[in-house]
């Protein structure tokens, strides 16, 4: 049990991260080829990818990580883990307080204005500011699960 737990693990934190990072290079590259009309829709599928898809394989990834702690197969004060929970609640909480709302926004202003909007920038700004410290923070956890653990 406790290896197929571990996998799923190790799966969702793909997914998670991957899924995430995937979303933002794709958003940059439409934005770089000035793909205002397009945005809109985008943005739309994004959300319900980072709903349906990214969003439970966090919530698997956190939830199969306490499995692991609490079967005793690492100690819950390593650094490593420790970092992994602090970066769950971070990431959480700028999920929820910043990136969420200035999607909906964002999304408003396309549906209501279009691309050519003048709060588009500066909360276009806001979101790839918090969507790049989310995906560092990610990166930099999954960097120290792979060392802490021991691979």
């Amino acid at each position: 049990m406790y290896d197929v737990v571990k996998f799923l693990h190790v799966a969702a934190a793909i997914v998670w991260v991957g899924g995430g990072t995937w979303t933002f290079i794709l958003m940059r590259r439409l934005q770089a080829a000035g793909a205002g009309p397009a945005m809109g829709p985008v943005q739309e599928q994004v959300k319900w990818f980072g709903q349906a898809v990214v969003s439970p394989s966090a919530i698997l990834a956190l939830f199969s990580g306490l499995y692991l702690v609490m079967s005793g197969g690492y100690p819950p004060e390593q650094w490593w883990i420790v970092l992994g929970l602090i970066a769950i609640f971070v990431t959480t909480g700028i999920g929820m307080g910043v990136i969420s709302p200035t999607a909906g926004k964002l999304s408003a202003l396309m549906a209501e204005h279009g691309p050519s909007h003048p709060d588009m920038p500066k909360l276009q700004k806001r979101m790839k500011t918090a969507i790049v410290f989310n995906l560092t923070l990610l990166w930099v956890v999954v960097f120290s699960m792979v060392v802490g653990s021991g691979g």
